[in-house]
């Protein structure tokens, strides 16, 4: 008889991972029109008008400049091709945070070697540096960099309430499970205008 192959039996999509891709797809080509651009002018400054294959690439380039955080390899990339940030916050907000940030992270290491825990006082300075504010600040923080977390939970530091455990770890998931939702609304509704007061 006919032979019956696999496309029959339909798997579902492994939505999680299939939107971060896309959305790293488009992400890539874009930096890869950015590439182009680079090697026909020599520079990064993209004006915000310009396009490149039908693209809007100075848009794009503007909102890489006007974001707060990059994902780490973005961020690598745009930096070996020479992209330039018209304000520092970037590079603060993210390059420079994540060295200042490490810093840090190796004096609490300091101080839980020396008092068995990771608990330091909120006025405690290590090294001329305010390492208690620094602990109550990631405390208080409402979103932390995985890896950060990730450093932060091994040296055993705790949370005075769920919020980053639940808001961080969780977040990835859940925006992911909300782009769902809102691709499952863009297919009944032919657009992404959601109603504020819109359940899904």
């Amino acid at each position: 008889g006919p032979s019956s192959d696999a496309t029959g039996s339909k798997t579902a999509p492994p939505s999680k991972s299939k939107n971060r891709a896309i959305l790293d797809e488009k992400w890539n080509e874009m930096f890869q029109l950015l590439l182009q651009f680079k090697a026909k002018n020599d520079h990064c400054d993209v004006p915000q008008r310009h396009v490149e294959q039908g693209k809007n690439l100075g848009n794009w380039v503007h909102d890489q400049r006007c974001r707060k955080t990059l994902d780490q390899r973005q961020l690598d990339l745009l930096k070996q091709a020479g992209f330039k940030w018209n304000n520092e916050s970037i590079r603060r907000g993210t390059v420079v945070s994540d060295e200042k940030w490490d810093a840090m992270f190796q004096l609490l290491l300091q101080f839980k070697t020396k008092n068995g825990n990771c608990d330091a006082p909120r006025t405690h300075v290590e090294e001329g540096k305010n390492l208690g504010n620094w602990v109550h600040d990631q405390r208080c923080r409402k979103t932390l960099d995985q890896r950060q977390l990730d450093l932060l939970k091994q040296a055993g530091f705790k949370w005075n309430n769920e919020s980053i455990r639940r808001g961080t770890v969780v977040s990835d998931e859940k925006w992911d499970a909300m782009f769902q939702l809102l691709l499952q609304f863009k297919t009944k509704n032919g657009h992404c205008n959601v109603p504020q007061s819109h359940v899904e």
